[in-house]
């Protein structure tokens, strides 16, 4: 049986396929000839394909990667079914566009991280397909394309698998300051990142109310329960995530960086700004994880606002200074 893939590698891979080609690929070639889609492709039955299809370039078109399809010129009547592709100028680096030395430094790390990636291996699968299609690259540059986000996280396969079935699942999540983790059976609705934190958005079936889990706080497998669910509207997504934004846009730290300092680089001070008197205003989702986050600065940085921030930050250097006294 093979191995089953999550969403963000076979996004990837139709990214790949559909950016190579010069002709444009027909939903039957990339239903046969991409991971991720080939792997379930029945010819004669492709409703649940074509829905995965549209889902995905849905979540494409939100990352700014456009799809797009036209039927071909051609003289062959039996060759005029519509055709995709993605151009290559959409992936064109804009040419007013600068990058700040802490920027740079991440961008090499991350170049070093993609030349060794397991990926690489399939999107040499997926160019051997294309030839064997007829469909010859433009070139071989198809490595000077990496996926913007990447999690480590045990949990976000399971999750992705369970977003695409749609599947119930059950796990047990450990919340801030509780004593033992509590069991949860969600309907997964979709995996979003924000502040650099992947987070479950999701309907809570005991509570019949949306949701939203961190992923660094699920402290058990995901167990997929067999019950098949009804997918979100769109609509819902939207709401879900609307209000998810919000919810960041009202909590605001203001932080003192020392000058010349580890923190000080990290925020990236010396760019313009608006901020005075060297104070650093920033969004923050879960005040739990920024303050484990800050508290690695030391005396670098001094909360003024809120002050429930700097309560957790001088409990947690405590608790360090407990542990090993």
């Amino acid at each position: 049986m093979a191995e089953k893939i999550d969403k963000s590698e076979r996004l990837f891979n139709l990214t790949c396929a559909l950016l190579v080609t010069k002709r444009g690929l027909t939903k039957g070639e990339i239903f046969q000839t991409v991971q991720g889609y080939k792997e379930n492709f029945k010819p004669g039955d492709q409703t649940a394909m074509d829905r995965l299809f549209e889902r995905d370039k849905a979540d494409l078109a939100e990352s700014g990667v456009l799809v797009k399809g036209a039927t071909p010129a051609s003289e062959d009547k039996n060759n005029q079914e519509f055709r995709y592709r993605i151009p290559n100028e959409t992936f064109i680096w804009p040419k007013d566009a600068k990058l700040t030395a802490r920027q740079i430094s991440l961008l090499n790390l991350a170049s070093q991280v993609w030349a060794k990636a397991s990926l690489s291996h399939e999107v040499e699968l997926a160019l051997t397909r294309l030839r064997a299609l007829g469909d010859i690259p433009e070139d071989s540059g198809i490595l000077g394309i990496a996926p913007s986000i990447t999690t480590q996280d045990r949990n976000f396969i399971p999750l992705s698998l369970a977003i695409d079935n749609p599947e119930v699942i059950e796990f047990s999540y450990r919340k801030p300051g509780a004593a033992k983790p509590e069991k949860r059976r969600v309907q997964p609705w979709r995996l979003q990142n924000v502040s650099g934190q992947w987070l479950l958005v999701s309907l809570d079936q005991d509570k019949n109310q949306v949701r939203n889990f961190l992923l660094k706080r699920i402290v058990s497998k995901i167990t997929a329960t067999g019950e098949v669910f009804e997918p979100p509207t769109q609509s819902q997504i939207n709401d879900a995530v609307a209000d998810l934004n919000q919810l960041v846009e009202r909590q605001v730290a203001s932080l003192r960086i020392k000058p010349d300092t580890g923190a000080w680089n990290y925020f990236e001070m010396d760019l313009p700004r608006t901020e005075t008197d060297n104070v650093h205003h920033l969004n923050y989702m879960d005040e739990g994880i920024l303050a484990e986050k800050l508290r690695s600065f030391g005396t670098d940085i001094e909360v003024i606002r809120p002050a429930s921030l700097a309560a957790a930050i001088r409990s947690g250097l405590e608790k360090v200074v407990n542990d090993h006294a």
